[in-house]
């Protein structure tokens, strides 16, 4: 789900915009190699989904919620009001954002 985002900023960059990729911790290097800049907004493991979906689909949903967007609410909200301060700012997000 980053890839799109990569290729979308490189786009943007192309164009002289600057360009911040906020994500999982586990992103940076990714982030990193293909030349932008990162913020980490929460850290979750890299521990595959797949698990939970498999031995229990249901609380699978819960798993993401709680262990991925709860925890990035506030630091999302915070690089966002970090950035614009700057002036113009733009946001994508996924739809997990």
């Amino acid at each position: 789900d980053l890839l799109p985002f990569l290729a979308v900023g490189e786009a943007l960059r192309q164009r002289g915009h600057t360009v911040v990729v906020a994500s999982n911790a586990g992103y940076a290097t990714l982030v990193k190699m293909a030349g932008f800049e990162f913020a980490a907004i929460w850290d979750r493991s890299q521990q595959s989904l797949d698990s939970v979906i498999a031995h229990d689909p249901i609380r699978a949903w819960t798993t993401v919620r709680d262990e991925m967007f709860v925890p990035a609410t506030a630091p999302a909200r915070d690089f966002i009001a970090h950035h614009i301060r700057s002036g113009k700012c733009t946001v994508l997000a996924s739809w997990s954002a």
